[in-house]
């Protein structure tokens, strides 16, 4: 990935420390939920009568606050309507972790931007996100 202008090696170990050392953290999640994680609003339908969720190649289980560290769930009414149903907690583990999942999300568009959609743009924003949530980790 280097050679395509991505992580350096030193870059890429930082980050893989920044998961690392944060083991302990990220093994108390005991319960696992069903998640989508490619929710926005461009993948929920809705009518009067039927609220349909679509695009579930990403889904897996995890952590629910996993679901809503996504980049793409910077959207202030699915974000309302999440936090109406689950409080998120703001205990410092656990907004350190939404912060690991945040960079994992930052990592996986700014991959994502590059190879699956040829969109220099996105990789870019990603990749500096990425690297911003490195420096304040």
């Amino acid at each position: 990935m280097e050679k395509l202008g991505g992580l350096n090696a030193k870059k890429t170990q930082t980050l893989r420390h920044q998961f690392y050392k944060s083991r302990e953290l990220l093994d108390k999640i005991k319960t696992p939920y069903l998640l989508h994680t490619d929710l926005w609003e461009g993948n929920v339908l809705l009518n009067r009568d039927i609220l349909e969720i679509i695009d579930s190649d990403r889904t897996m289980y995890g952590d629910k606050d996993f679901e809503f560290s996504s980049v793409w769930m910077d959207n202030s009414a699915l974000q309302e309507g999440y936090d109406s149903i689950i409080q998120k907690s703001t205990s410092p583990n656990d907004v350190k972790r939404r912060q690991l999942y945040q960079m994992f999300f930052c990592l996986l568009e700014a991959y994502v931007g590059y190879s699956e959609y040829n969109n220099p743009e996105l990789y870019k924003t990603r990749k500096k996100e990425l690297m911003q949530h490195i420096l304040c980790f």
